[in-house]
């Protein structure tokens, strides 16, 4: 997978912002708190990038994109309750007129962070409108943040609502939506992790 170290860098980075922040906020405010942790990660971040776009090979304006990372992935914010075609869309267009082949559409305004990874693979087939190349429209991923000792209620998300955790219950429910390609719960505890995993989810340790 092109940049795949790169754009999981990126998406590592969103996740601990998620987790820090929740939803609820500007897409400023997740773009200025993405940036600290892209810097911290080591990464080369230039926010509100402008990139040239093109029309059959003539330069014919400029647009920004919310991130350019190591001068390769595009990287669009949103703060949106679920993201939809319009949003895709428009971030495979901007993709495509940049001249780049990689990008990001990462989703803060969700219950769990959402992102779709983007990539120009076949411009014969639908240059125009890529939503028509099922081979370009990326992939759409859920990630649960899930804390043990949350600052409010400890140890909630592993207490029994009938007969499956709290925790299980939201993983089913989102993988139940049909929304997402793959959907993982991301934690700081073994207990959570495990009780994930041996019933079938997916899961990963932050």
């Amino acid at each position: 997978m092109l940049y795949q170290e790169i754009t999981g860098a990126i998406i590592g980075c969103a996740m601990e912002v998620h987790r820090s922040m929740g939803r609820g906020f500007q897409e400023y405010i997740y773009q200025r708190a993405l940036d600290v942790e892209l810097k911290k990660a080591g990464l080369q971040s230039s926010p509100e990038f402008e990139l040239p776009v093109y029309y059959k090979n003539d330069k014919i304006g400029l647009r920004r994109v919310d991130f350019l990372v190591n001068d390769t992935i595009c990287v669009e914010i949103k703060a949106v309750a679920l993201l939809d075609d319009v949003h895709l869309a428009q971030a495979l267009n901007y993709l495509e007129a940049s001249g780049k082949e990689v990008g990001l559409l990462i989703n803060f305004g969700s219950a769990s962070l959402q992102f779709k990874r983007l990539q120009i693979r076949d411009n014969k087939k639908s240059p125009q409108n890529p939503l028509k190349n099922p081979a370009d429209r990326g992939s759409v991923c859920a990630m649960i943040p899930a804390r043990y000792a949350a600052t409010r209620f400890p140890a909630k998300l592993m207490q029994l609502l009938g007969n499956k955790t709290v925790i299980r219950h939201t993983y089913d429910n989102t993988v139940a939506t049909g929304l997402f390609s793959d959907v993982y719960v991301v934690t700081d505890s073994d207990i959570i992790f495990n009780e994930i995993i041996s019933h079938g989810g997916k899961a990963v340790m932050s």
